[in-house]
This record gives structure tokens, C-alpha cells and sequence, in this order.
């Protein structure tokens, strides 16, 4: 008697577990899928971006308005970084002056990317 219910705890312990790691999986690829969706991706496409892509720290900055010009700072250091009178000069004073080929920036409470000099809206712009 004591054997078998041995044997049903572990049975529904084995079972809990087992759904437990599928619900993490599902709302893992929900997640995915929401930042694929933003993007204007597939999951399949931000699958491959994310296995093809190298690791490369990307700057995560942020912009202030001050006397009709757009001043940029580093949001981890608050270190100031750059400034300009609009948000193209601004990502282009940011690659020809601080040599960051890109970053994120948060701007109006918008997050936008700045690639090569340009502002880009979305990851599929990059490419």
C-alpha cells in the first residue's frame, strides 16, 4: 500500500513538472512572438536574426529636449554623448563623432535605432 502511493507522488510529481516546462515554453514563444510581431517580423524570422546574429553590445541611450536641441546620453552612465537640432543630425553626429554604428535610443517615449548614421523605426529596416 505504502509503495503505490509512493509511486502515485511521484507519477504526479513527474506530471507537474512536465507542465509546468510547457507552459514556461509557451509563454516564452508568446514573448517572442510579441517582440517578432513590434518588429515587423515572423517568429521564424526573428528566430533566424537572433541564431545568425553575432553578440555585439548595443548602447542603450536616451534623449532630452533643451532649448530646441536634442541632447543624447548614455541611460546606464547618464554620460552625455552627443547633441544636434534634429534626430538625423543627431544619429549621424553619434556615428561620425562617438564611432557607435548603432545604438537604441529612447526618444518622445519612442525607442528607435540608430544604424550607420540613420534612424531606423524597426529591426526589419536594418537589414
Amino acid at each position: 500500500m505504502d509503495l503505490i502511493i509512493i509511486l502515485v507522488f511521484m507519477q504526479g510529481f513527474f506530471l507537474g513538472w512536465l507542465v509546468c516546462k510547457m507552459v514556461i515554453n509557451y509563454k516564452v514563444r508568446k514573448a517572442l512572438s510579441v517582440i517578432a510581431d513590434a518588429n515587423g517580423m515572423t517568429l521564424d524570422e526573428m528566430t533566424s536574426v537572433v541564431i545568425e546574429s553575432e553578440e555585439v553590445e548595443v548602447p542603450n541611450l536616451f534623449t532630452e529636449i533643451v532649448n530646441n536641441s536634442i541632447m543624447l546620453y548614455n541611460k546606464d552612465t547618464n554620460q552625455f554623448v552627443s547633441q544636434a537640432s534634429s534626430i538625423d543630425e543627431l544619429a549621424k553626429a553619434v556615428m561620425d563623432y562617438n564611432k557607435i554604428d548603432v545604438a537604441l535610443v529612447n526618444h518622445n517615449d519612442e525607442k528607435i535605432w540608430f544604424v550607420d548614421g540613420k534612424v531606423c523605426k524597426n529591426l526589419k529596416e536594418i537589414e
